[in-house]
């Protein structure tokens, strides 16, 4: 079996151990992070070949920043939030999910890793 991602070959096995039908592969080399795709061949003398992809999961949590421009508010001022997230959401970050204690968000965009929106605090 021979490993590769693109035209490249990044690992072979010749360690198979087969048990009710079932091969397993040990060694083979694969590792990446999330969206690397491989793709296995498999030969042996007399068989036709066949060829499986396999992409990588992600396994990763994501984390969210919450930074603000300001560290008091008195009346009358606000502060901008900006909320950084450690990969794309898979749908947009909405600010009906979005819990605030003290005041309230306006303004609120952005997209992919990054939105900001406008703290005003309660009088």
């Amino acid at each position: 079996m021979t490993v590769s991602s693109g035209a490249t070959i990044v690992g072979s096995s010749h360690h198979l151990n087969a048990v009710n039908g079932i091969a397993t592969f040990t060694n083979v080399g694969i590792s990446g992070t999330a969206g690397t795709s491989y793709t296995l061949t498999f030969t042996s003398s007399g068989v036709t070949s066949a060829t499986q992809s396999i992409n990588i999961a992600d396994t990763t949590a994501p984390t969210i920043a919450i930074t603000s421009d300001k560290t008091a508010l008195k009346s009358g001022q606000t502060a901008t939030i900006t909320f950084t997230l450690s990969e794309a959401a898979s749908t947009a970050l909405i600010s009906s999910n979005i819990t605030v204690v003290g005041g309230a968000l306006s303004n609120f965009a952005g997209s992919g890793t990054s939105y900001t929106a406008t703290f005003t605090p309660t009088t």
